[in-house]
């Protein structure tokens, strides 16, 4: 599985596995991965997500690279693996890179833990680069989820 041929290259794929942890109930992070205004709100560089389809949005990000502002769009798409506790998410990145991301959530001593396993597909030797932008931007994404208005919560 980890080895295809896309633009005459041999890609291959590296895994990353990330741990959060939130006071916030677990409906509240769920809504916050599945409601695109909710995860633009608390996202760090995406900037905009646009509706395109069933699940499949336009994303813009803004990444600052040595302070330069790099800005780029691409299609992806959000999937409900298993209502408020697994989501997926999947995009080609500048068709260089395939990501998929795939979230866990569980309870825990009245907390939310959030396992998070990316995988990047690329010709490239993207994992050193990207997995330390995932790390940096997707802790103070759940940084953020956790001080938002609370939202999710069903009534008893």
């Amino acid at each position: 599985m980890g080895h295809a041929y896309l633009y005459r290259h041999k890609i291959t794929s590296s895994i990353m596995q990330l741990h959060f942890v939130s006071s916030r109930p677990v409906s509240h992070v769920f809504h916050h991965l599945t409601d695109a205004k909710l995860f633009v709100a608390a996202h760090p560089v995406i900037t905009e997500m646009v509706t395109i389809g069933n699940d499949e949005y336009r994303v813009h990000e803004t990444l600052r690279v040595l302070g330069i502002p790099i800005s780029f769009r691409y299609v992806a798409c959000i999937t409900v693996l298993d209502k408020n506790r697994a989501v997926k998410m999947s995009a080609i990145v500048m068709r260089l890179v395939r990501i998929e991301i795939e979230f866990n959530l569980t309870t825990e001593n009245s907390k939310t833990v959030i396992t998070e396993t990316v995988n990047f597909n690329s010709w490239l030797p993207v994992k050193p680069i990207m997995g330390a932008v995932f790390r940096k931007q997707h802790k103070k994404l759940f940084e953020r989820i956790e001080c938002m208005p609370l939202v999710g919560e069903s009534t008893g």
